[in-house]
């Protein structure tokens, strides 16, 4: 399994894999006031038109980045969301509560994704390339913090 990097091209449109889940685990995440699964899809969808998930999307595209299809799947996961080279993004639906939260995640991610590919020998391993990436990420995916 690839290694995930978490906060996790073409013109047609994205395609959305959603990840098979139990009903214990869709019975717990109810439980917890998470969104329910197809409400977390749609989100995704939604996301996908924000500006700023647009513009890193053209910015891939540009850089000769492979975005679409299936860079972006809903999961059942141990965090918000991950990305991993070769397999994407993930966004974890049983954490997100907020279509603010899926659009955070897919930012954060995004960023990592075009790192990962404009980045001339990155290594997920060396703890400088890493930190440098999670720095851009939660950098540009939290405007709050921009001066």
């Amino acid at each position: 399994m690839a290694e995930e990097h978490h906060g996790g091209g073409g013109a047609a449109a994205p395609d959305i894999r959603v990840e098979a889940e139990s009903s214990s685990e869709q019975s717990v995440a109810s439980s917890r006031g998470v969104m329910p699964r197809e409400d977390c899809v749609e989100g995704i969808r939604s996301a996908l038109k924000h500006p700023t998930v647009r513009f890193l999307r053209e910015q891939m595209e540009k850089a000769g980045c492979q975005v679409w299809p299936r860079l972006i799947q809903a999961a059942t996961c141990s965090t918000a969301g991950g990305y991993a080279s070769r397999e994407g993004i993930k966004v974890c639906c049983n954490h997100m509560t907020l279509q603010d939260e899926i659009n955070q995640v897919i930012i954060h991610e995004l960023i990592h994704a075009y790192d990962d590919c404009v980045t001339k020998n990155m290594d997920w391993k060396n703890c400088a390339h890493h930190a440098c990436s999670e720095s851009n990420a939660d950098f540009e995916s939290y405007p709050q913090f921009r001066l």
